[in-house]
């Protein structure tokens, strides 16, 4: 009973913190996308998902859970259940690993954790991944201690990798755990059980690979920088703690990572005196969380991969590290710690949640459907900003955007940096036979760096309206003599 009580308390908390400004955000361009595609038919949407960076299983997935609602709110709610379920499989896995404290400890901490409220209200396939990655990682412990999961274990791995491809970190991670326990075992059966398990993900993976190696190719990340020291170190206390710690001098933020490696240090000392199964799931949980993060921070070095969000796949396990950390410790030292980081993010959870706002698309949306007029034309900076502005409204006037011929399902967003002879040559095809142009920009640097468009309509035409809804920007042209 005690335990029933508990451990539903922890998912009737993370309940009412999802269901909190669920539906009162704009949905963005990502969001926009993800409820666009998954309106199409099955093929389309693998096709659209081929154009684009991702793996197909999520849209499938929200493409069926659409067929029952299609608003907002109803898309984010697919989120919010699979990011209820992953923190169900917390408060179960814990209990397997080390008992109640480190289920509810880390159950806890997961309910209130910035990040996974954050993307459990989001229209995007990150908490479903680390669902998925959880869900193989679990299999994995069970298939260690005896029981026969591989089939399972196999089946979770598949759906990660077709979720998203950094479920590979995390079977790097369970590569070094298989060869430590078989090391440590004496016993190489389970190494081979998982190699034909990771053969058959791959066999599965087969028919998508050529995709996937083709989007590696010509759909990189390129406006993303190596993260440097500073990035590694923010991402680590962003985890724990929420995007609130950014507000602290970098000295402190040093200071506090100093700190939590010293602690560490320490518990990894005090684990050695205590007993074989605690020590082994403790460096279960440690690789879990640590190997996938260093692996990224050093692909990274030389390859855009480094998104903050995508660190979901590493949350539970850091947490579960943590809640480890603070038990093993002395207790006045670990409690005022874990008392300290639940603080803070129950603190940071709050400013997330009431100033942290994602842009409003719907806002714009309804100013320029009160303000369009015939003769006008939409114009936007990246052309999938229609998809966001549409998802509120028709706007009844032609769109256009750059980068040009995008379309959903046949992609084509991937654009080259404009210069002021292309933009000139596009502006004068797209506004020929328009009195008034609507131009939406939207972190327009990805594309036009040297802001080509603006300066284009601003020597050709007459600004009659500036004015930003967050970090969407929309300006209003009249063409005629300047």
């Amino acid at each position: 009973m005690w335990w029933i009580v508990t451990s539903g308390s922890v998912l009737l908390l993370a309940l009412i913190l999802r269901l909190w400004g669920s539906g009162a955000e704009s949905a963005w361009i990502d969001e926009a996308y993800s409820i666009a595609l998954a309106k199409h038919s099955v093929l389309d949407i693998l096709q659209g998902t081929a154009a684009d960076q991702h793996p197909p299983l999520y849209y499938l997935l929200l493409h069926y859970w659409l067929l029952f609602g299609s608003s907002v709110v109803y898309a984010r709610a697919l989120s919010l259940v699979v990011g209820m379920i992953n923190i169900g499989q917390t408060l179960k896995f814990g209990r397997k690993l080390a008992g109640d404290w480190l289920a509810l400890g880390a159950g806890l901490l997961l309910a209130i954790s910035p990040m996974h409220v954050w993307y459990s209200q989001e229209i995007r396939m990150y908490i479903l991944l680390a669902l998925l990655t959880t869900a193989s990682t679990t299999e994995l412990w069970d298939c260690l201690h005896g029981k026969n999961h591989w089939l399972l274990y196999a089946l979770c791995s598949i759906l990660a990798i077709y979720t998203h491809y950094f479920a590979i970190f995390v079977f790097g991670a369970h590569a070094l755990l298989v060869l430590a326990w078989a090391w440590m075992k004496r016993e190489k059966r389970g190494l081979f059980y998982w190699a034909g398990a990771m053969l058959a993900v791959g066999l599965a993976f087969l028919p998508w690979f050529p995709i996937a190696l083709n989007q590696s190719r010509f759909h990189a990340m390129s406006w993303l920088e190596p993260p440097g020291m500073t990035g590694f170190r923010d991402t680590l206390l962003r985890l724990l703690f929420g995007s609130g710690v950014l507000a602290f001098p970098g000295w402190m933020r040093w200071a506090g990572l100093v700190s939590l490696g010293v602690l560490s240090i320490w518990a990894v000392i005090r684990l050695q005196q205590q007993d074989v199964p605690h020590r082994q799931s403790f460096g279960f949980v440690a690789t879990w969380a640590f190997a996938p993060f260093f692996v990224v921070a050093v692909i990274a070095l030389v390859y855009p991969i480094f998104q903050f969000k995508q660190f979901l796949i590493v949350l539970l396990p850091l947490l579960l590290w943590i809640v480890w950390v603070c038990r093993i410790t002395p207790r006045l030292l670990g409690g005022l710690l874990f008392a300290g980081i639940l603080a803070s993010s129950g603190v940071y959870l709050v400013y997330q949640q009431v100033e942290l706002t994602k842009d409003d698309w719907r806002g714009a949306s309804a100013y320029l459907q009160s303000q369009m007029a015939p003769g006008d034309i939409l114009y936007s900076n990246p052309a999938a900003s229609n998809l966001a502005l549409s998802l509120y409204g028709n706007l009844h006037i032609p769109a256009d955007g750059y980068p040009p011929n995008y379309n959903i399902v046949k992609g084509g967003w991937e654009g080259e940096i404009l210069t002021t002879e292309s933009a000139d040559n596009i502006l004068k095809s797209v506004t020929m036979g328009y009195h008034r142009l609507w131009l939406i920009e939207f972190s327009p640097e990805f594309w036009d760096p040297g802001q080509a468009i603006p300066n284009w309509l601003n020597t050709h035409a007459n600004l009659m309206d500036d004015r930003y809804f967050g970090r969407i920007h929309i300006c209003l042209y009249r063409f005629g003599e300047k």
